[in-house]
């Protein structure tokens, strides 16, 4: 099964010590990184002095922001890439995020639950205020050519994650057997990433109405859309 790992954050993640912390993190999953670098295609050998020099990031001559794209991967024990990317001092106005994209190949039989608590690590790794995991076949948005959250959440997949920009909208109704996770919640649709009904568009349909279908990006875009306020202060600049 293919597997994707998707979270959007507005912390800032540019410390150094968070950067080490997500090594722990996937470490402690077995994900070995074996090349790393800034940019595709990936082929250097991943060291931890150039993930501290890639960590600390970049800022391009003449620009107010400073930002980090590490891109890896490896295969040693289970074949798998994934992007961290931070961005601080950015555009008042920008819509980009912060976060991680984690893509995994397993063998059916993985444990679920190595998958589900590997989310929920990232999750709070990252202070995201959205994510999901999704295994690719089932996942409705994959060929939607869509914009970000701004443009409200694409769609319902096998596990999602709400932050507390969500949580705290009252007219956002997550439904009873979501589980808490630090500053957000869990929300599981079935019990395999694989199950068919993640592919029924009724049974996610349901589901959206029930939470809120204004919430949900559609086409043509909603007149009735809803975003929450999302608090971009930490990584962003000061109005002059």
């Amino acid at each position: 099964m293919k597997i994707t790992y998707s979270f959007l954050s507005l912390s800032d993640l540019s410390d150094l010590s968070k950067g080490e912390k997500l090594l722990e993190i996937l470490s402690s999953y077995n994900l070995t990184i074996e090349k790393a670098d800034e940019h595709e295609p990936i082929r250097k050998e991943f060291t931890l002095s150039r993930f501290k020099e890639i960590w600390k990031g970049r800022r391009l001559e003449g620009e107010e922001f400073t930002s980090c794209y590490f891109l890896f991967k490896g295969k040693r024990e289970i074949k798998f890439m994934g992007m961290a990317s931070w961005a601080v001092g950015i555009h008042p106005n920008s819509k980009s995020f912060n976060g991680i994209s984690l893509w995994l190949t397993i063998p059916k039989k993985y444990d679920v639950n190595k998958l589900i608590k590997l989310g929920d690590d990232l999750f709070v790794w990252s202070e995201a205020i959205y994510g999901y995991i999704t295994e690719d076949s089932k996942d409705p948005t994959y060929n939607l050519q869509i914009g970000n959250v701004y443009d409200g959440l694409p769609g319902l997949l096998w596990v999602n994650y709400f932050g507390a920009p969500y949580l705290k909208e009252p007219d956002f109704h997550i439904l009873k057997d979501h589980v808490l996770v630090s500053h957000g919640a869990r929300l599981i649709l079935s019990e395999r990433p694989d199950d068919e009904k993640l592919s029924d568009i009724d049974f996610l349909e349901n589901i959206k109405k029930q939470i809120g279908i204004e919430w949900f990006w559609s086409r043509p875009r909603r007149r009735d859309l809803k975003v929450p306020y999302f608090d971009r202060t930490a990584i962003t600049r000061k109005e002059i």
